[in-house]
């Protein structure tokens, strides 16, 4: 009965990461390892699935029972780390939502051509209401060319924030990074280097 529960549980989380990694490619209009993985560790439960079926299987039961608990555990770790980081995010963003700052960081979440997609509109449409608050904030926007994409990100978002009234000067595009950790090298050099200059006047 619990082996009955267990594999239940494995399906649901199989779905659960290949739905997931649709969504967000979907929404987010690119693909990258960290959308990808939820998928590789749904597919590889079913795989297993399918593999307990087979004569292969009837010959190795233990090597491959250990095999899908490696499986299984790394996936699990990845669900929990992905709750708690998207727990702490939300909780620090609406502890923060009113706090007045020198510049703000627009990462970049995938265009359509020219066009952000919905991920990266929501993000943009936030910092437009951050803006409009607090009009002497520096809008740093950061995101290199990804694939289908015909302009930078970074382009992208300065573009979609000066037709909705933000003036160019206020607009610092950083338009290296290919990934969020390069989002966080590459825009600390602008805010280390507007942090310089606001410090000079």
């Amino acid at each position: 009965m619990k082996n009955k529960y267990l594999y239940t549980l494995l399906y649901i989380l199989a779905a659960v990461g290949i739905m997931d990694t649709i969504i967000i490619a979907k929404r987010s209009g690119g693909m990258d390892m960290g959308i990808l993985l939820p998928a590789i560790g749904g597919t590889c439960i079913i795989l297993w699935a399918l593999l307990k079926k087979t004569g292969l299987y009837k010959r190795r039961p233990q090597f491959y029972n250990k095999l899908i608990k490696v499986f299984a555990g790394l996936f699990t770790i990845w669900l929990v780390s992905f709750i708690i980081i998207t727990a702490v995010i939300i909780t620090s963003a609406m502890s923060d939502k009113d706090k007045q700052v020198d510049s703000i960081i627009v990462l970049g979440a995938g265009l359509k051509g020219e066009t952000p997609t919905l991920v990266l509109k929501n993000r943009l449409d936030y910092t437009l209401d951050y803006y409009k608050n607090n009009p002497d904030v520096k809008i740093i926007v950061s995101g290199g060319q990804g694939i289908g994409e015909t302009i930078t990100e970074a382009e992208g978002m300065k573009r979609y924030l000066v037709k909705h009234n933000v003036p160019e000067n206020v607009i610092l595009k950083e338009e290296k990074s290919t990934s969020t950790y390069e989002n966080m090298v590459y825009s600390k050099k602008y805010m280390k280097t507007l942090l310089e200059s606001l410090l000079i006047r």
